[in-house]
């Protein structure tokens, strides 16, 4: 079964009907309609002497796409409007893609198709309070005449007469339908019961029955009636669609093929008469349905007729009412969704051409709300007004209307939310007890994510605060309590009592033992220092630091800088034993050098701290070695005491401090004292106590 796609109606198309402006007159009329895509030009006058009125002749009922109007001779072409007033000679023109209706104040109307000029020639009138017969002329194009029934008495019954290039055509009553082609020939329709005389104007005359139809062709007599083609049938089908108003609608009807049909004129308005023309169009043989895109919510009658080769057309069919519903979606915070609509692309389909799928996306947890007297239900679950969309994929609805007869709804496709959390053990998430955690937490879905956040704790976890970051994600504060369970479940939902959107897994676990700070470097036992540095000496006037019977004392320079380098052993974190030699540089007064050293041994006493205080005790010997005209060479030996402190910087460097004394030979019976101070770094080779539990 092929599908045609009607053109999408104009938004602007009014959906108010005018009402009549000659009620009080009986209520006969008659509907005028041209055909598609060829200009129509439709005269009419009163055929004998009548009362003029005063006022218009008719009004402009229904605009539809490009519609131009001159009310009058004297008026200027101009945009139609709805209820515009038209006068003698009058105009209305309707363009491609175009329709319009125009209605007379003998409630008689004429229906506009694309490309179609009317023109309101003369004044209607009464006579005797009956209205005058209608007589129009049509030079090419189509004109549907629908008129009152004969009531028996012919000075009372509503008629018409219609010229064509080869023939006239009175109507008294009933239905009927006449074309002129392009060459000028006529085919003249009953589709009523009334009566229907067509008189050739080459000669001769012919009276056509319901169902009967005449060719006449200009300068030839008439042709012999024929049969006209089978009419369509519907099959049977829903009459009820949902939509999303401006963004999803969906009408579709089928039905049974006609043999004898080279093609179906299908024509859908928005008023049970006919005269809101939306849409017509013709189409191949091949299509037997309709399927149309893009119209407001509303009331919809589309009639179908089939059309032989010789372009004869069949009765139209019953009018297939279609109802088209507003329904709304709401989104999992509950605010209306817009734009979740996938509908048609813009513009007007080619006849016959696939429909454009349609259909809308939500997210999960969003509901489907419907107008009163429609109910849906997501698969086998009861039927009601408002539909939660909680299943993550394409929902499978039904719906019913008021009287249970089944509603078409639109897909949904629900689309569901991933959720991510900073997290370093893993998916689920892990909580401390008694203890702030905070966690971001991460949204992710390919439609826009609401602004709100709201989280289910489970008893025993508490949430603390949610922060709004950016791109969908949140900072969670969430407080687990001493008798929190070990594993739990977070909902996440966009609205407080909307359906979750996510769940979050929880691990609640027990605080870690309390980490022992790592310990302090500091003396151990066995260890071994390597230590060098630099400092100064002053060294006492009184020295003996000079060879005797060569050398002479000489004053030394004070103070004297030296460098030394140290090796410890300390067998137990509270005594070690040193060992260092230092190098002096020595100038005399006069500024004589000379080569001053030190050679120490001593044992140190210290607390077994970081900063390590420290004490020292030993011998050493001290000498200087220069030419025999300054001090010559000397060596003396003495005790040295002295102390400072330690500082370990780190496992593996000490900062290390000291101050020394010496005495030592003076010049004369006696002593003399040396002090020194020192600066230097003491680098651990040996610390691997700790880990020998030493």
């Amino acid at each position: 079964m092929e599908t045609t796609v009607l053109p999408r109606p104009n938004p602007r198309t009014p959906s108010a009907r005018v009402r009549p402006f000659a009620a009080r007159l009986p209520l006969l009329s008659a509907l005028l309609r041209a055909s598609l895509a060829v200009p129509l030009i439709a005269v009419v006058a009163a055929p004998s002497p009548a009362l003029a009125h005063d006022g218009p002749d008719a009004k402009i009922e229904h605009t539809h796409n490009q519609v131009r109007s001159r009310p009058a001779p004297s008026t200027e072409w101009h945009d139609a409007t709805l209820g515009e007033a038209l006068f003698k000679q009058g105009r209305v023109n309707t363009f491609e893609s175009s329709s319009a209706a125009v209605r007379f104040r003998d409630e008689s109307s004429v229906a506009l198709r694309e490309n179609t000029l009317v023109i309101v020639f003369g004044h209607h009138a009464v006579r005797n309070k009956q209205v005058i017969a209608m007589q129009a002329e049509l030079e090419r194009g189509a004109l549907r005449a629908r008129l009152g029934e004969l009531s028996g008495d012919p000075a009372t019954s509503q008629t018409a007469k219609v010229a064509t290039p080869g023939a006239s055509t009175r109507l008294d009553g009933g239905n009927a339908l006449l074309k002129v082609d392009d060459e000028g020939a006529s085919r003249i329709h009953n589709h009523g019961d009334g009566k229907t005389t067509v008189s050739a104007k080459a000669g001769g005359t012919t009276k056509l029955k319901r169902g009967m139809g005449v060719k006449v062709e200009k300068s030839k007599r008439a042709a012999k009636p024929i049969p006209l083609p089978p009419t369509p049938s519907w099959l049977v089908g829903p009459h009820v669609y949902l939509s999303i108003p401006g963004e999803l609608s969906r009408i579709r009807g089928s039905w049974s093929p006609v043999p004898e049909a080279r093609a179906y004129y299908v024509e859908v308005a928005s008023d049970p008469e006919g005269l809101q023309v939306i849409s017509a169009v013709e189409v191949p043989a091949s299509v037997d349905a309709f399927d149309i895109q893009g119209l407001p919510p509303g009331d919809y009658y589309v009639r179908v007729a089939a059309v032989d080769d010789d372009q004869f057309e069949s009765l139209p069919s019953e009018d297939f009412e279609v109802h088209l519903v507003a329904a709304s979606l709401e989104g999992p915070d509950g605010q209306p969704v817009e734009g979740a609509g996938v509908g048609p692309a813009p513009g007007i389909p080619e006849a016959g051409a696939e429909a454009a799928p349609e259909g809308a996306r939500v997210l999960t947890g969003s509901s489907l709300v419907l107008p009163d007297g429609v109910r849906c239900g997501a698969g086998e679950e009861a039927l009601s007004e408002r539909v939660s969309l909680a299943t993550v994929g394409v929902q499978p609805l039904r719906c019913e209307d008021a009287e249970g007869n089944a509603a078409v709804p639109f897909p949904i496709e629900v689309v569901g939310v991933e959720a991510a959390v900073s997290n370093p053990s893993g998916e689920a998430v892990e909580l401390i007890r008694e203890r702030e955690n905070t966690r971001e937490l991460a949204l992710d879905s390919d439609l826009p994510l609401p602004a709100q956040l709201h989280l289910s704790a489970p008893e025993g976890v508490r949430v603390e605060s949610i922060e709004v970051l950016e791109d969908g994600r949140w900072a969670l504060t969430l407080y687990a309590e001493a008798d929190a369970p070990e594993q739990a479940t977070i909902a996440v939902r966009f609205a407080e009592d909307g359906e979750p959107v996510a769940l979050l897994d929880l691990i609640i676990a027990d605080p870690p033992p309390a980490e022992l700070e790592p310990e302090a470097p500091k003396p151990e036992r066995h260890m071994v220092e390597l230590g060098v540095g630099a400092g100064l000496v002053l060294i006492s006037d009184r020295h003996g630091l000079y060879e005797f019977g060569v050398g002479q004392q000489r004053e030394i320079r004070q103070p004297t800088p030296q460098v030394y380098g140290r090796l410890g052993y300390y067998p137990i974190r509270w005594v070690g034993l040193e060992v260092e030699g230092r190098y002096m540089a020595v100038r005399t007064g006069a500024g004589d050098p000379a080569t001053g050293w030190i050679g120490r041994g001593q044992i140190v006493g210290q607390l077994p701290h970081r900063v390590t205080p420290f004490v020292a005790l030993g011998l050493q010997g001290i000498g200087v070695a220069s030419p025999a005209a300054v001090l010559g060479r000397e060596t003396d030996v003495g005790p040295v005491f002295g102390g400072g402190v330690k500082f370990y910087a780190t496992e593996r460097v000490a900062l290390r401090l000291g101050v020394a004394a010496t005495l030592q030979d003076a010049t004369q019976d006696g002593l003399s004292t040396f002090v020194e101070f020192d600066l230097g770094l003491a680098f651990v080779l040996g610390r691997d106590c700790a880990q020998k539990k030493c």
